[in-house]
């Protein structure tokens, strides 16, 4: 079984602004509303590879109700939820300018969680979850949650055999580090951030992700966007890229190169075509608008461009 969670969802409104501009008026050209957060994205596309997961998340208010109805339309995701008993779950904008080709996000903070509910909600998972079930711990956290949190999650479930994917940047992903995951997937530029140097070229990523497997992460999946991304484990090491595309949104791309990874461990797939898998679907969803994810016809096409450098 997959179990994403998702301690800070939203409602993600997308809208196109051409010629997006700060300190002046600017006209919406169209606009439209995805239930978000990293881990039910990963969810979404668990379901749209035919695999089934279980989306643990954390609700508040009528924004809750909302994702609540929109996640339980899906067959394939079986909800968990943890009821926030105050607040109201965030609403984030994404502002994407087609003719400078840029992405702006502008993500609220979400409802305060306290360690009572934190602590009644990972008891539950840690009671179900059975030895090489995966949990993928990913996005941001909400007020009054630890900068700890991962890690010491991590170093439960692991402790149980359970693998843990983990997403995340800042604090939670420097700590969520010390816990060893099973696979991190960071961004170029989180990358960066957690290794406090910059990623000026291939070479730098590398040496940055062959000191993450140093350290007891058994994979490291790099995402950088057009120049596709870093595969590294004892397994091998696999620079994955894919044909050039017209993105629409780049929103949820690392979401679904998670998926695609969850979903190719779960299967018993080798290392090898798991990168692949995670490249096309990534690259599949930035065709898509919003955080809808990809349908397959459009993952398999990919899938036939894609090119690989042994590292």
């Amino acid at each position: 079984m997959i179990y994403t969670v998702t301690l800070n969802p939203a409602i993600d409104k997308t809208v196109m602004i051409p010629n997006f501009s700060k300190d002046t008026v600017n006209r919406i050209g169209s606009s439209r509303f995805d239930v978000g957060g990293k881990g039910i994205n990963v969810s979404k596309c668990l379901s749209v590879l035919g695999e089934e997961s279980t989306a643990i998340v954390f609700l508040a208010g009528n924004t809750g109700r909302q994702i609540s109805n929109c996640i339980k339309a899906d067959p394939k995701i079986t909800v968990q939820e943890t009821w926030i008993p105050q607040g109201e779950t965030r609403t984030n904008l994404k502002i994407i300018d087609p003719i400078q080709h840029t992405n702006t996000d502008i993500n609220e903070r979400g409802p305060a969680i306290d360690e009572v509910l934190l602590t009644k909600t990972f008891s539950q998972l840690i009671s179900v979850a059975m030895p090489d079930d995966i949990v993928v711990l990913s996005g941001s956290l909400p007020l009054g949650v630890r900068p700890t949190i991962y890690r010491d999650w991590t170093r439960l479930l692991q402790n149980c055999g359970v693998r843990v994917f983990l997403d995340a940047d800042g604090e939670a992903l420097s700590y969520g580090v010390e816990g060893s995951p099973f696979l991190l997937k960071p961004n170029r530029a989180e990358l960066s951030r957690l290794c406090a140097s910059p990623m000026i070229d291939k070479a730098d990523i590398i040496h940055a992700g062959s000191r993450l497997l140093g350290k007891g992460v058994s994979r490291v999946a790099i995402s950088m966007g057009a120049d596709g991304g870093l595969f590294l484990s004892q397994e091998g090491c696999f620079h994955v890229l894919a044909p050039r595309i017209e993105p629409r949104s780049t929103v949820g791309a690392g979401d679904s190169m998670v998926a695609a990874l969850a979903y190719g461990t779960s299967k018993g797939l080798s290392w090898f075509e798991q990168a692949k898998l995670s490249v096309a679907l990534g690259s599949a969803s930035i065709t898509c608008n919003g955080t809808e994810p990809p349908s397959l016809e459009t993952v398999h096409t990919i899938l036939q461009g894609i090119r690989i450098e042994s590292i």
